[in-house]
């Protein structure tokens, strides 16, 4: 296991997320409904080493919808910048990883842990929870198709007392997930 002290980080002690360099020990996490460009940049220049883009619907973008396209919209004093993305299906979510990565994404983020009705529709955050088997697969197929650092951000438990995200994280960890939030 690591030192804990690793992990308290300062502009002069950085950290790696794969090849990304993060600066600092805060991140803007992600924000549905408020995780836009107008969003993100003051965070970012008030000293936010990372930003995350609010999620985006995978089958959104398979399907061209616009406004999940604008999701994806990214300034270039942003960066780093980890783009999230949500959905249960592997091939669908793998389909979409080249438009993330031509966004400017350095990091993309699979949301596992939303538990919104619309969401868990799609098999997508939370739902992954319940079904590990489809959550490695989601995160094998998006890892193989990124040329970027991936991560993902799962519930401490499907349910209260649940402790399963601790051997979800390490099979997690195995598919190649950069780290885990």
């Amino acid at each position: 296991a690591a030192d804990p002290a690793e992990f308290y980080t300062s502009p002069d002690n950085p950290w790696r997320i794969g090849n990304v360099l993060i600066r600092g020990p805060l991140v803007l996490a992600p924000l549905a409904g408020f995780g836009s460009p107008p969003m993100r940049l003051p965070f970012r220049r008030a000293g936010a080493p990372l930003v995350f883009t609010e999620m985006v619907s995978c089958h959104g973008l398979y399907q061209g919808n616009r406004k999940s396209g604008r999701l994806l919209d990214i300034l270039p004093e942003e960066h780093p910048v980890a783009l999230q993305v949500f959905g249960g299906d592997p091939r669908i979510m793998a389909a979409v990883v080249p438009r993330v990565q031509e966004s400017g994404a350095d990091i993309i983020d699979i949301n596992m842990g939303c538990p919104v009705p619309k969401v868990i529709r799609s098999e997508g955050g939370a739902a992954l929870m319940h079904d590990h088997d489809r959550a490695v697969a989601v995160a094998r197929a998006v890892v193989a198709a990124a040329r970027v650092p991936v991560t993902c951000k799962i519930r401490a438990g499907a349910y209260k007392g649940d402790t399963t995200y601790l051997s979800l994280a390490l099979r997690l960890q195995d598919a190649g997930v950069a780290a885990i939030s």
